[in-house]
């Protein structure tokens, strides 16, 4: 058995002991993606996401399994329901981006990339992509950076008065990473009651935004107010356990939904998916490039090589670590874990087999009748008496289709399911 196959069974097995542990059941959603079953990945992502569905990565897993399944407006509301969590993420605004060019909506993703590099300008992929962007439209490119990080810098050193943040605020049309900018210059001018009435504004919008649920923390921690700074941080870490703010708060929040042995590991595969997300995307942003089926083994190739390098690295003691520790390394880029080999013939093996390949959710052997019948429940149990109906209906709905094998019926349920909740985030 091949490393990357090792993974996904580790995580499946991981993920199916506890389905509220949310770092393991977005390994296995990841695993699941790179090894191209698309469908497994989408109902690990919204089983997931009906436990908990602030957990930012199974959000951006739910989108990915959309995209790469070619459900391109599912895929598009999921990764704008991600920058509702996390306006500024990189990953949201790279894959939202993607999926309008999919849509050949180019000025739809040139606003989305322009937004993710005005908070991102360090992330190569957005740059990238938004030169190419520019480029493709005959738009002239010249050298271009952004002013957010460079207010940002300023505001956390003290050189912006909390007065010209506003002003600049208001100049960007009130977006919401100035909000929080305004917020943490009143933090730094001492105005702390302002602060925190700036950040519990934000929240009522963006009750999961990562980086204010931070700061409203940090005011808190200023104050002395030890509970409420807990609650927020581990809020925060919930959403996004990888956020850099909390590097060093990090050690010392628990969290059921978290394993911070996972943590090295979702750092890593950050690279990898994205990877093969633009090697997936390879046709499009490249046509000239393309020849035909050779393409993709060359692609699948490259991805090989990748995992080798990279999830290789993640191992082997992982139980035996007692769960209570964490370093600085799972936050850095190089993990310093002993390298070990994956064949690479055998992921190719496995890969080549695909075009992409449907994995067996597509050949659910049912008769006409059976499939007659399967229908009209779900329409019974979908229709006009929806909203008389709540989260946990459907959630039950689903498990007992899967259960029984039923899986485009339970897709469709748990994905009922999760409309609902996000209708009351």
């Amino acid at each position: 058995m091949n490393r990357l196959l090792e993974r996904t069974e580790y995580y499946r097995k991981k993920a199916e002991r506890n389905l509220y542990l949310l770092t393991s059941q977005s390994l296995y959603a990841e695993y699941l993606i790179l090894t191209g079953e698309y469908d497994k990945a989408l109902l690990v992502s919204l089983k997931g996401l009906l436990n908990s569905p602030w957990f930012f990565r199974l959000q951006i897993d739910l989108g990915l399994s959309y995209l790469l399944k070619n459900e391109l407006n599912s895929a598009k509301e999921e990764f704008k329901h991600a920058l509702k969590i996390d306006p500024e993420n990189p990953f949201a605004h790279l894959f939202l981006a993607l999926t309008y060019i999919k849509m050949d909506r180019l000025r739809e993703a040139e606003a989305i990339l322009e937004s993710g590099f005005e908070y991102n300008q360090d992330v190569n992929y957005i740059k990238d992509l938004l030169v190419y962007i520019y480029e493709i439209q005959g738009i002239s490119v010249e050298e271009f950076s952004s002013n957010f990080a460079k207010i940002e810098e300023k505001v956390k050193e003290g050189f912006i008065s909390s007065s010209s943040v506003l002003k600049i605020k208001e100049e960007e049309g009130g977006k919401v990473p100035y909000e929080v900018l305004y917020a943490i210059s009143l933090i730094q001018e001492d105005r702390l009651s302002e602060a925190i009435s700036v950040l519990e504004r934000i929240l009522i919008y963006h009750p999961y935004y990562p980086k204010a649920l931070y700061n409203l923390g940090k005011v808190y921690s200023i104050i002395g107010d030890d509970l409420r700074k807990g609650e927020n941080w581990k809020k925060a870490f919930e959403v996004n356990p990888l956020l850099p703010e909390l590097k060093e708060e990090a050690k010392n929040i628990e969290s059921v939904h978290i394993d911070i042995n996972d943590l090295p590991e979702m750092k890593t595969l950050e690279k990898i998916i994205v990877e093969y997300i633009l090697r997936k995307f390879k046709d499009i942003l490249k046509p000239e490039k393309t020849e035909g089926s050779s393409e993709k083994v060359v692609a699948d190739k490259e991805i090989t090589e990748e995992v080798r390098g990279e999830t290789a690295e993640i191992q082997a003691k992982e139980e035996e670590t007692p769960e209570k520790e964490i370093s600085e390394e799972v936050f850095t880029e190089e993990e310093k874990v002993e390298e070990k080999e994956i064949s690479e013939e055998e992921i190719l093996d496995k890969k080549t087999e695909e075009a992409p390949r449907e994995i067996e959710i597509e050949e659910t052997k049912e008769t006409p009748q059976q499939k007659e019948i399967s229908e009209s429940k779900v329409f019974e149990e979908t229709g006009s008496d929806t909203t008389e109906k709540g989260v946990e209906y459907f959630k039950d709905k689903g498990i007992e289709y899967l259960k029984k094998k039923m899986y485009r019926e339970a897709i469709e349920m748990f994905t009922k399911a999760l409309k609902e909740g996000k209708e009351k985030i």
